[in-house]
């Protein structure tokens, strides 16, 4: 656990236990109880950003005094350091190995799991537990830190439906989405270290899910890059925005953002190789004289996208009508979804997702780091990156040696 929480954030898990503890529950926790040791520290992000929604900490103390006396919140004990419960662990080892060897995941697939995974989170609720496990969640779908800080446990907070601390900001009129813009200065957009990943061109009915209990595969996805993963597909994208292509992704761009990493350990792995970065560039150029590769983009437009939806939704309003009604409109929707959005091969892309498929494969990590985003586009010996190192008598076998055993 420590090595997913900053010493702020494990010093509230504390703080919370102890209070548990002093009402005699070992070891336990609860939304309120973190909630009250967040506050502590006044010059805390997260404390400042409630403060500029008009949020003070003695406010939120009282609104806890009020609901508390209404439908308290009593601390549950957490046996082990909070971690994800072992079946949920177990349906995630078990789906991923499933589909390890496929290049893209059936929608039918991904609703089974989600299915499932809803079915275990509703039995044996811990609303405190499931905060803290959410946090760490939060560090890495913000990308503004490697492990979990105060923002991000409050962020969790407020999502985790059920608790107490989510009826407290339901009381005060705090949204998620408000405390999101006030830890980033009021911005609308982004933070800088935020990246776009693997984004479905059509959404499925798990697409809007506001509870936070429920991810697309968009977001889980996205949830399993380390900080230097997504800052070099962040990179890559706004190498495309420059060449006039917004949302896009190339595997040449991709594989320059990994060179620029110097000290990761994929550019490790191929200085071992007898590689440094300025033989890969010079052969990515040669490459591009011969046969260059313009970004694709890996989602539709805004307009696409809501006709896109506008469909979807014609088709769910015939889900329970007749099997022959049904089936009309099933082959209806696939026909005009293939002339809004054309399939089109996007190897950027399908590295990207490959990657992480990887990184549990080799398990050598739970998130997917550089070296795993290099052995992803060396899979692929017809895209421009997999030909570059086919210039360069690199093969995947050598890449993948030469990672295992560079520390």
């Amino acid at each position: 656990m420590r090595n997913r929480y900053s010493f702020a954030t494990y010093s509230i898990i504390h703080h919370a236990r102890t209070e548990a503890e002093a009402l005699g529950v070992p070891n336990g926790l609860s939304t309120k109880h973190l909630l009250l040791a967040l506050l502590h520290d006044r010059s805390s992000k997260a404390v400042l950003a409630l403060e500029s929604l008009g949020a003070t900490a003695d406010r939120i103390r009282a609104a806890v005094e009020v609901l508390a006396g209404e439908k308290d919140e009593p601390p549950l004990p957490v046996t082990t350091d909070p971690e994800p419960p072992e079946a949920l662990t177990d349906l995630e080892t078990t789906f991923h190995a499933k589909w390890a060897s496929v290049e893209r995941i059936p929608d039918r697939a991904w609703n089974e799991y989600f299915a499932d995974r809803r079915a275990l989170e509703a039995e044996g609720k811990h609303h405190g537990r499931q905060a803290v496990n959410a946090a760490y969640g939060f560090a890495r779908t913000l990308a503004d830190s490697d492990v979990a800080e105060p923002h991000h446990l409050l962020l969790a907070l407020i999502r985790e439906e059920g608790g107490l601390s989510s009826r407290v900001f339901a009381r005060l009129n705090i949204s998620h989405t408000q405390v999101v813009r006030a830890l980033k200065g009021g911005k609308g957009e982004l933070a800088a270290n935020t990246a776009v990943i693997a984004v479905k061109a059509v959404p499925t009915s798990e697409d809007h899910v506001p509870s936070g209990k429920e991810r697309t595969e968009n977001q889980a996805i996205r949830d399993h890059y380390s900080h230097a993963a997504k800052k070099i597909v962040r990179k890559a994208q706004e190498a495309a925005a420059a060449l006039g292509y917004p949302g896009g992704l190339s595997t040449k761009h991709l594989l320059l953002a990994i060179l620029d990493n110097g000290n990761s350990k994929a550019v490790r792995a191929l200085e071992s190789l007898g590689t440094n970065g300025d033989r890969i560039r010079a052969a990515i150029e040669e490459e591009a004289e011969r046969e260059d590769e313009q970004p694709s983009p890996v989602a539709p437009d805004e307009e696409t996208q809501l006709k896109l939806e506008d469909l979807r939704n014609s088709y769910y309003a015939h889900r329970d009508t007749a099997p022959e009604i049904r089936r009309e409109q099933m082959q209806k929707y696939f026909k005009e979804r293939s002339n809004l959005y054309p399939h089109r091969a996007n190897p950027a892309k399908d590295a990207v997702q490959k990657a992480y498929s990887l990184a549990r494969t080799l398990g050598d990590s739970d998130i997917v780091h550089p070296h795993h985003l290099l052995l992803a586009l060396m899979r692929d010996r017809t895209c421009f990156a997999g030909r570059v190192f086919d210039s360069l008598s690199i093969s995947s076998e050598q890449l993948l040696l030469a990672v295992k055993i560079t520390v």
